[in-house]
């Protein structure tokens, strides 16, 4: 297949470099997506890190303000994606997750990030995977 710049791979990664630009966001994320992050559901990590949990069928939005919340309380010093990678996989329904079998193309990214906290000056290192 011809690379173009709609593979899933592209797209991840002009989603990860553009988080907080809304009109990007937008153009690349399906309105009813959903979004999770760090886990499905634990009420007091989000009660000190909103953006936490399972955002079901939340869009674009949920994910652009996701990641202008994480600004406001963290300076990002590095963000730096390892690989991203594709393929045509069928996700099997799980009895962990919130919703059913899907078939589609898969992709992923690993990396890692630095923040360091605005209000704490302390700072974390950490990988990540979308």
């Amino acid at each position: 297949m011809p690379h173009t710049k709609t593979q899933p791979t592209d797209i991840l990664a002009k989603l990860l470099a553009n988080t907080t630009n809304l009109e990007i966001v937008k153009e690349l994320v399906a309105e009813d997506a959903t979004y999770f992050s760090l886990n499905y559901h634990h009420p007091d990590l989000t009660a000190i890190e909103p953006w936490c949990g399972t955002h079901l069928h939340a869009g674009p939005t949920a994910i652009h303000q996701t990641f202008v919340a994480v600004g406001t309380f963290w300076e990002v010093l590095s963000f730096d994606i390892y690989t991203i990678f594709s393929g045509a996989n069928t996700i099997k329904p799980s009895s962990t997750g919130p919703e059913g079998a899907k078939t589609g193309t898969d992709v992923a990214a690993f990396g890692r990030f630095k923040y360091k906290s605005r209000t704490q000056g302390k700072i974390t290192d950490s990988p990540f995977y979308v």
